[in-house]
């Protein structure tokens, strides 16, 4: 599994952040639900300890829309791309 991170200028009034998976895709079924709260797309019924336990993409998604942002997911066989893109805020320091 190997995994890139890009920065992008969208324009003058938003940044793109892409975090992209070269390893196991989402399938299109679990894509509408990963940042749901506790979702982790394990079907499994058993009664097992999970490492997962579905709060990182939903506390992302949060931080996103905190900060006016949005978080996106797209996934196939070679690759999933979570792109967060946020506004870009000039302040005087």
């Amino acid at each position: 599994m190997y995994i890139d991170v890009e920065g992008i200028a969208v324009d003058e009034e938003a940044i793109e952040i892409r975090v992209i998976n070269y390893g196991n895709q989402i399938i299109p079924e679990d894509l509408p639900h990963v940042f749901d709260m506790f979702y982790t797309g394990d079907k499994a019924r058993n009664h097992e300890v999970s490492q997962r336990s579905g709060l990182g993409l939903f506390i992302a998604q949060n931080i996103a829309e905190q900060h006016e942002g949005t978080i996106d997911v797209e996934s196939d066989a070679i690759k999933t791309t979570f792109r967060v893109q946020l506004p870009v805020r000039n302040q005087d320091i």
